[in-house]
């Protein structure tokens, strides 16, 4: 068993598909020409048996009209009229023999319908060749020959040839599906080894099945958080190196030249260096803050929007800051996002309004049958517009535009993080007054 070969079975989906599909075509097709020729036989010998039933009911019934016995050659010249030959004993003639003809074996069907079952066939070669049928009567056993038929139950050639037709063109049908149902899948094996080997994958094309077509664009979804990860991690490198080498090359000038304690500059020298430490810890914050946002965007228990607003504009104004609150008609839904990172977006958003020049700051909640919004407007300098759109990606700054102190470019991120984290979205427009207008909205 060892050394038998296997079958051989294709590798690719496609080819099996059309091994399949080709073995059940012919198969069928094989299956419907022996039926045919099985059908046709049958007829063809039901006929040839039909046929030869009065001539052999008219030998049987001339013979057992005769009042006395008579010798054999008697019998064989009175029933000459029917074409018959005549062989009498429940012996079958010498040189005859059975036959397994399924031809004649179906004619003897008919023929024991007939006459009965004990009726019985033998094949006799020759020129002409006979065929010899076992009847009982009331004279006894006898022999009638009759001249063979077996050309009868030639190969269907035409039926063949319709079925070999039939065939080729269901399988070149077949050939087509299966191409037409596999090309997709190459298209996203070609979109998988893209995604290995780094790069952007093809586009999926639209013919496709449904499911197939979701998976593709889920695979290309996948391949772009992949290369918006890429492109984070190598901001995340660029930004860290880019924002801590400022503030640590002033501490290496600072440590360079101290001044000795006991001097007038050591206490400017002194509050200096703690600036520039508190800004290191500032911007590590904001890399920390954004890379667990980024890891684990997690939703807490659900937290009242009207009380987290106004409890960050009762601690600006402690401050000394001028912010007004105009609520909604009615209380806004809870969100379901921490309390602590909610209260993180409107501090962000309120410290960075202060420190680009603003000196007052309106949070304006509304509420419709779409969702609700909150807007948090300010009178500072604005965004330039070409820059808008840009300002919220992960270390982009718009420092030199707003006139202000730099950063690490991560606050409005972190904000748009956090409102996405709640099903929201956030959007950022200049005010035709002045200022900036930071419209976050929920549900709809």
């Amino acid at each position: 068993m060892s050394a038998m070969k296997r079958l051989p079975w294709p590798r690719s989906l496609f080819g099996r598909l059309v091994t399949v599909l080709a073995a059940v075509v012919i198969g069928s097709q094989i299956a419907l020409l022996l039926w045919v020729v099985d059908d046709r036989l049958t007829l063809l010998a039901r006929h040839y048996a039909l046929t030869q039933v009065p001539a052999l009911e008219q030998a049987q019934k001339s013979i057992e009209q005769v009042a006395v016995p008579l010798p054999d050659a008697a019998y064989a010249i009175l029933i000459a009229p029917t074409g018959l030959k005549l062989h009498r004993g429940e012996a079958a003639p010498p040189e005859s023999m059975p036959t397994a003809s399924l031809f004649y074996l179906r004619a003897l069907h008919v023929w024991r319908e007939r006459f009965g079952a004990q009726s019985e066939i033998r094949y006799e070669p020759g020129d002409p060749p006979l065929l010899w049928v076992k009847l009982a009567g009331k004279r006894g056993t006898m022999w009638l020959g009759m001249p063979a038929q077996a050309e009868l139950a030639g190969f269907p050639w035409r039926v063949l040839g319709g079925v070999t037709a039939v065939a080729l063109f269901v399988i070149g049908v077949a050939y087509w599906f299966a191409r037409r149902l596999t090309a997709p899948i190459e298209e996203l094996r070609a979109v998988a080894k893209a995604i290995g080997r780094g790069e952007k994958p093809p586009e999926v094309s639209p013919d496709g099945p449904t499911e197939l077509l979701e998976l593709g664009h889920a695979l290309t979804g996948t391949a772009a958080e992949l290369q918006q990860i890429e492109h984070e991690r190598a901001l995340w490198l660029a930004g860290v190196s880019h924002d801590l080498r400022s503030p640590l090359a002033k501490l290496r000038l600072g440590v360079e030249t101290v001044p000795q304690p006991d001097s007038p500059q050591f206490d400017t020298w002194h509050e200096r260096m703690t600036r520039q430490i508190e800004t290191i810890d500032r911007i590590i914050d904001q890399f920390i803050a954004y890379a667990r946002l980024t890891s684990e965007e997690k939703t807490g228990a659900a937290c009242s929007l009207d009380a987290v607003i106004e409890e960050v504009a009762q601690r600006w104004r402690a401050d000394g800051k001028t912010v007004l609150v105009k609520p909604a008609a009615t209380p806004l839904p809870a969100l379901a996002v921490e309390k602590d990172l909610i209260m993180r977006v409107f501090d962000n958003l309120t410290d960075n309004a202060f420190k680009y020049g603003a000196t007052c700051v309106e949070f304006v909640m509304e509420s419709d049958e779409h969702g609700f919004s909150c807007s948090v407007l300010d009178n500072g300098h604005g965004i330039p517009t070409d820059i808008l759109a840009r300002v919220r990606q992960p270390f982009h700054r718009g420092d030199v535009a707003r006139g202000g102190p730099s950063g690490a470019g991560l606050g409005l991120a972190i904000v748009e993080r956090i409102v996405r984290m709640g099903g929201g979205t956030l959007e950022l427009k200049n005010r035709s007054e002045g200022g900036l207008q930071v419209l976050m909205r929920w549900g709809g």
